[in-house]
């Protein structure tokens, strides 16, 4: 319902490039870690395990936040990270 998309489990991660930068801004690890204790009353509580969770099943790292949480995750490329500094 987050409109995220989730590597599968036994996705091989190792022939991965890494993780995706950007990050929803309205997606914080508290509202992550609310969504999925409303979804999942009897299982994990551990705020950590539950942010953790997420950063690996998602792919990503929230180091870019984006205010549009639909836009599509893109890593930057040199010239636009040279620009921002």
């Amino acid at each position: 319902a987050r409109e995220w998309e989730i590597l599968p489990v036994d996705a091989d991660r190792t022939k991965l490039p890494g993780f995706l930068t950007t990050w929803p801004k309205s997606e914080s690890f508290d509202a992550l870690t609310a969504a999925f204790r409303d979804a999942n009353q009897d299982g994990e509580d551990d705020p950590d395990r539950i942010s953790l969770m997420a950063v690996w099943l998602g792919g990503r790292l929230p180091y870019n936040l984006e205010e549009d949480e639909n836009a599509e995750a893109k890593t930057p490329s040199p010239s636009s990270a040279a620009d921002q500094e």
